[in-house]
């Protein structure tokens, strides 16, 4: 775990070049890394599409409360 976060202090403060060292240990590690990444996007898509379905469900009752007031008060 320490090995680990002074490798990334390394390549993020101090511009290492990480690539000069071999990849070890299993493909694991970036088949939950992709698995994330996608989860992420897909509930970051699901939040849009529901802000975007509560401002059409707010205008929609706002004008059908506003045609209800012209009707009234014609």
């Amino acid at each position: 775990m320490r090995s680990s976060l002074a490798g990334m202090f390394r390549v993020f403060v101090l511009n290492y070049e990480a690539n000069n060292k071999p990849l070890t240990g299993s493909p694991a590690g970036q088949i939950l890394y992709y698995l994330w990444n996608v989860a992420t996007a897909l509930v970051l898509i699901n939040v849009l599409i529901s802000l975007f379905s509560s401002a059409y469900s707010d205008v929609s009752h706002a004008l059908l409360v506003q045609n209800v007031f012209c009707r009234m008060s014609i």
